[in-house]
């Protein structure tokens, strides 16, 4: 007899061995007077989740013995791999400062959080940013007309609520927050000039640091490509998700962060390339270059430097680029050691 229990009494349960036993409670009161049912819980060997809240307890399962005779515990494939592309990104110290001040970090008495939690909950600076955007697209497309060049990036930018965000287990609102950011990169820069209080300065120190736009465009490539495939874990069709084809697409997905950040036989990396017109960091550069070789805001008031921004040459920008390139192929590798692990114990536990 298959049984399915639906556990909600695990609240205010913190250590394992807690959350562990109130299961074997919600069992037993499930299975009282009724031995056959009690039985058929001592077959259960696996355990999966899907759920903010309760896929923790997966691993917390694992570690506990003889309180379940569980010989697999797992969660969902897809919020597996969105936490395992998250983690990766915080091994590195410069790419967890960009994804902290960009995307996660909440408010508090002393800051307004991150730009895209700021933009997405306040409405007067979302309506401020949507101005800024706007006007700075359309300049942009004259600024580009004038140096003999054209946008090809989106006609519209995206400024609304939900194109600068963040929010737990929602994957794509982070890689939608990175990608307005870098498709409207001018307005951003307007918007935090205009704005010129301490949280905005802060920012924009952080827009000036050493491999920046390098760093940002290449998390988004990194979050594109992952994406696809943490998608097709969602488990919505068994023909599409299951043991055989998780390996064959991570070993797509491995060949796609290769050809983007690496390059493959004898061909430079996809991220570098300028015939990658529709890339991130060729759309960002278009964009900022068009304001000319040397940018500098100032206050209006005494003239302090809020943004600049100089002119690189083809050797400075190609070291930039191969250094930015190295800290993504360490990611890289890290989500993939991560997102084997987890490819592992499920195809055991399917042998099994």
């Amino acid at each position: 007899m298959d049984v399915l229990v639906k556990w909600h009494d695990h609240g205010g349960k913190k250590t394992a061995l807690e959350k562990s036993q109130a299961v074997k409670q919600v069992i037993d009161e499930f299975a009282k007077g009724r031995p056959e049912v009690l039985k058929s819980f001592k077959k259960c060997h696996a355990w999966l989740t899907d759920g903010e809240k309760s896929e923790p307890l997966a691993a917390s399962f694992i570690k506990v013995q003889k309180v379940l005779p569980l010989r697999y515990a797992g969660r969902c494939g897809m919020h597996s791999k969105q936490k395992n592309m998250e983690n990766a990104v915080l091994t590195d110290d410069f790419l967890k400062v960009l994804l902290d001040q960009l995307v996660r970090n909440k408010a508090d008495e002393d800051t307004l959080g991150a730009l895209c939690r700021a933009v997405k909950y306040r409405d007067r600076q979302r309506m401020d940013f949507a101005a800024d955007v706007e006007s700075e697209l359309s300049q942009l497309v004259k600024d580009l007309e004038e140096a003999g060049d054209f946008w090809d990036g989106p006609e519209k930018m995206p400024t609304g609520r939900h194109s600068l965000c963040s929010a737990p287990q929602r994957f794509d609102s982070m890689l939608a927050g990175f990608r307005s950011i870098i498709l409207c990169i001018r307005g951003v820069l307007l918007f935090l000039t205009k704005l010129g209080n301490e949280w905005a300065k802060s920012l924009l120190q952080l827009f000036m640091r050493p491999g920046f736009e390098a760093a940002l465009a290449a998390l988004g490539e990194f979050m594109e490509i992952g994406r696809k495939y943490v998608h097709r874990d969602e488990g919505h069709d068994p023909d599409k998700s299951n043991a055989i084809n998780t390996w064959s697409d991570f070993l797509h997905m491995k060949k796609d962060f290769a050809d983007m950040f690496a390059g493959e036989d004898g061909r430079p990396p996809r991220f570098a390339e300028k015939t990658y017109t529709r890339g991130y960091y060729q759309l960002m550069q278009k964009s900022l270059n068009s304001l000319g070789d040397e940018v500098c805001y100032r206050t209006a008031f005494g003239g302090e430097t809020l943004y600049h921004r100089k002119y690189q040459t083809e050797e400075e920008e190609a070291a930039t680029l191969a250094v930015v390139m190295k800290r993504m192929q360490k990611v890289c590798e890290v989500y993939l050691a991560a997102c084997e692990v987890d490819l592992d114990m499920a195809w055991d536990a399917a042998s099994s």
